[in-house]
């Protein structure tokens, strides 16, 4: 899997030179789409802020903010991040509430975590493993810290999904 990834990387990048700006930053967005897929924020932010600085405007664009807002979460760069995810422009997307409610548990902000933390848990399960385990995992003790027993339930059934894919750390806290 990892050969594939790195031919479509090195086939993304290897077409946009004769790309128009536009096609170029979706190219770019697409790499940071993967990266992020995969957990791996550094790489995830590097493309997006190549793509920001090749074309200012997607700065004000609600996905790119929430890419970078996804990508500043797993960082672990925290306040920037729910900065960024408490645009205006993401107000309507339920789905930023997990991303939001991550960065607020890492700030120790359990009862605003709470307060944002989605109804539904179930598009976490459409998440890429390593993805939807660390978002599924901080979230689930979100919804412990509140009280909400059957929606960690239901967050750690997401997660048990992927159990033989943990990383050590995953399953620490999975264990916690």
């Amino acid at each position: 899997i990892r050969i594939c990834i790195f031919l479509l990387i090195l086939n993304i990048l290897s077409t946009l030179p004769g790309l128009t700006l536009d096609a170029q930053v979706e190219g770019l967005l697409t790499l940071a789409r993967m990266y992020l897929s995969h957990g791996l924020w550094s790489e995830a932010l590097g493309f997006l802020n190549y793509a920001q600085i090749s074309l200012p405007e997607l700065g004000q664009n609600p996905e790119f903010i929430a890419l970078k807002g996804a990508a500043l979460t797993l960082g672990i760069k925290s306040e920037d991040a729910f900065q960024m995810l408490s645009s205006a422009n993401l107000t309507d997307i339920d789905e930023v509430g997990y991303w939001r409610a991550y960065a607020l548990s890492d700030l120790g902000d359990w009862q605003q975590a709470a307060d944002v933390i989605p109804k539904s848990v179930e598009i976490i399960r459409t998440y890429p493993a390593q993805l939807g385990t660390r978002i599924g995992l901080g979230n689930a003790e979100v919804a412990l810290r509140a009280g909400d027993v059957k929606k960690a339930e239901r967050l750690l059934d997401i997660v048990e999904e992927h159990e033989d894919e943990f990383f050590e750390e995953q399953k620490a806290t999975y264990d916690y």
